[in-house]
């Protein structure tokens, strides 16, 4: 099978798009030939049977040099695929859409979010599936809806038994851009009503702001910081490599997310994956909790800063038992490999384009 590819970035060092870099290694282990368009290129190294076009956002054109890129591009391939893949923007489905639909080329469309533009909407008409995490992963229902896992790299979120804690302290992480949308002031004002209770505690913020309000939004996060006394408990260490960051999150207790939000947040699954616990504020996460009996106190309400302090204690306190935390870790594990395999999603999306 040869797949067409879109997507917004190929950059295996991109802070927050690095991960399709594997995608698109695990794409090309699975067909013959992969083509990939993406807006920006950047440092890949990909196998022999893939080959990456840019729309040409490195050299910083115009958005009609895109359209013309798209279109040029779109004529030199003809006949060279089986199948298009658009990742997350549906913009490529409605440009290309009516051309593939008279060439019967079957379209699948990774979209994850809540959010319904009627340009999803228009995309829609043109799409043979949409593909979609979980259930609550988007409010567009659809016959056209298939739902597939999220897709986490479970070949690197694996946990390294020589990799140990170097922290003396009790260490949680929040993981993710720095924006106002993460919620990350909650758990600040939750370590400070517990702050005599939790002496040992020590907070990483892995991530970084990209656009002026995320900045002011971390400036203001440092600032309440400094008004609780807990600036030299909680850390910004900024955007890290894929290998860093999970260096960061196995030298930590508990991951917390706090994101408001109905569906799963992938660096919650990625965490579950290293065997690290997460406290979670998402529905998605609370259905876990309950089909496998796991406390409930592993999940929060996202703004409710009293409840974040005390589950966040009930959570330390329990994974303090070593039994305990063998358990939880060896449920969350299996259950990233069993439902959100990155492994497993490829194949599987790919059959689901293939031509009866």
């Amino acid at each position: 099978m040869r797949v067409l590819i879109f997507t917004q970035t190929v950059d295996q060092r991109d802070p927050i798009l690095g991960f399709f870099h594997r995608w698109i290694e695990v794409f090309a282990q699975n067909c013959e030939f992969v083509t990939v368009i993406c807006l920006r290129e950047g440092e890949h190294h990909l196998p022999d049977n893939v080959r990456v076009l840019s729309l040409g956002k490195e050299r910083h054109p115009s958005k009609i040099a895109y359209l013309k890129n798209f279109y040029r591009y779109l004529w030199q391939l003809r006949g060279s695929y089986d199948a298009v893949f658009v990742h997350m923007n549906q913009i490529y489905a409605i440009l290309g859409g009516l051309y593939w639909k008279i060439k019967g080329i079957p379209v699948g469309l990774w979209y994850c979010h809540k959010h319904t533009p009627l340009s999803l909407r228009i995309a829609s008409l043109f799409l043979d599936k949409h593909f979609t995490s979980t259930e609550e992963s988007t409010s567009l229902e659809s016959s056209k809806k298939c739902v597939v896992g999220h897709g986490i790299d479970t070949e690197l979120f694996t946990p390294d038994p020589q990799t140990q804690t170097t922290s003396a302290r009790v260490r949680i992480s929040m993981l993710g851009r720095v924006t106002a949308v993460k919620n990350l002031e909650a758990l600040i004002e939750a370590v400070h009503l517990k702050q005599s209770e939790l002496p040992d505690l020590e907070a990483l913020f892995i991530g970084a702001p990209t656009v002026p309000a995320d900045h002011a939004y971390q400036k203001s996060l440092e600032d309440l910081c400094q008004k609780y006394g807990l600036s030299d408990r909680f850390h910004f260490v900024g955007s890290k490599p894929r290998s860093e960051v999970k260096t960061l999150l196995e030298s930590t207790d508990l991951l917390i997310n706090l994101t408001k939000t109905d569906g799963f947040d992938k660096a919650l699954l990625e965490s579950w994956s290293l065997g690290i616990p997460v406290l979670a504020a998402n529905q998605a996460a609370q259905k876990v909790f309950r089909a496998y009996n796991l406390p409930e106190f592993f999940f929060t309400e996202p703004s409710d800063h009293a409840m974040i302090a005390d589950r966040l204690k009930a959570c330390l306190e329990y994974l303090a038992v070593p039994a305990q935390k063998e358990h939880i870790r060896s449920v969350l594990m299996d259950h990233v490999r069993r439902e959100h395999n990155l492994y497993v999603l490829i194949p599987r999306m790919l059959k689901h384009l293939q031509k009866d």
